[in-house]
């Protein structure tokens, strides 16, 4: 007996169905490309504001930011539609490195303007402090990676 396309897309629906709660067992919410460019994952909207992230819920509220990664909004919108707490430990780290980033980018700009004006001694502690606020910032994203990895490679 041939499938109608009615019965065809009730499998098709049977299958998604079936493969999403699959993933949500592993604690992971698919995610959708909405019209507007924004990211859903359940009930929560990931929003890109230059420079920062917001994750919103459903009625256009802002419940998790601003985040610096992207990877950060991924997660706290995972945990939340999974009905989790956002984990402020990785929020806090988020934020250090958004601080790191901004240290770095002062201390560099300290160092050029001091090279410039021939202070040689102001110029090397602003690269010192330059490249000691990159390296911490380095160390605080890869903290919020290895959380994204984890997400990542339950798939």
């Amino acid at each position: 007996m041939p499938l109608t396309e009615k019965h065809l897309f009730e499998k098709f629906e049977k299958l998604a169905y079936a493969v999403k709660q699959e993933f949500k067992s592993k604690g992971i919410i698919i995610p959708t490309r909405r019209r507007d460019g924004t990211i859903q994952i359940g009930d929560y909207i990931i929003v890109k504001k230059d420079p920062f992230y917001f994750v919103k819920n459903s009625r256009g509220i802002a419940v998790a930011g601003p985040l610096n990664l992207a990877q950060t909004a991924i997660v706290v919108a995972n945990d939340l539609a999974l009905g989790r707490w956002a984990d402020e430990k990785l929020m806090n780290t988020d934020l250090w490195y958004g601080y790191k980033v901004f240290e770095e980018q002062a201390a560099t700009a300290r160092a050029e303007r001091a090279y410039k004006d021939k202070d040689a001694d102001r110029g090397d502690l602003s690269s010192y402090k330059a490249a000691t606020a990159c390296e911490q910032k380095l160390y605080h994203k890869k903290s919020i990676d290895s959380r994204f990895d984890k997400l990542y490679k339950l798939t």
